[in-house]
């Protein structure tokens, strides 16, 4: 006699899917990215100076963490799992905010500084800090933050299935 014990499945929403995916892509990244620099140092292409290596280590460390945390993210949520959920809302927020921030910090240098000096210098802080270029990707980071905080949030799909 064969007893039918099968658990009852989720059923995980198409968005929250999608949201798994691009945390294995941002996993998959980070791995890639610790590949090519680790080819980077290995093979000595600083050009003039030695490479400060713990700083190296330290941030080949935490890239790491990153994306293992990243994938567990992506798991968690393909799963179904409540922590993966609350997690993505916490990062989309704090992403929301630190781009903020970063608008206004970067807005403020870039207006502050040329007034000061017009020398080779300060133009060439002022070209890492791009204001044309960077206020459109964060925008853009914004936007896609609040879709997926708003999303999780306040999808009821969402929020049946990640119980």
């Amino acid at each position: 006699m064969a007893i039918n014990n099968r658990e009852q499945v989720k059923e995980i929403p198409v968005g929250a899917k999608i949201i798994s995916v691009l945390y294995y892509i941002i996993a998959a990244l980070g791995v890639i990215t610790l590949i090519l620099g680790s080819f980077t140092v290995l093979g000595g292409t600083f050009e003039g100076s030695s490479p400060n290596y713990a700083l190296i280590i330290l941030f080949a460390v935490l890239l790491l963490g990153f994306s293992i945390l990243s994938f567990f993210i992506g798991k968690g949520l393909w799963e179904g799992d409540k922590w993966s959920r609350v997690i993505v809302i916490v990062i989309s927020i704090l992403s929301i905010i630190v781009t903020i921030v970063a608008i206004i910090v970067i807005s403020y240098l870039s207006r502050s500084m040329f007034p000061l000096n017009g020398g080779q210098n300060v133009r060439n802080i002022v070209s890492i800090f791009d204001i044309s270029k960077f206020i459109p990707k964060a925008i853009i980071s914004i936007i896609i933050n609040g879709l997926i905080a708003g999303y999780l949030l306040f999808s009821r799909k969402v929020k049946e299935s990640f119980k």
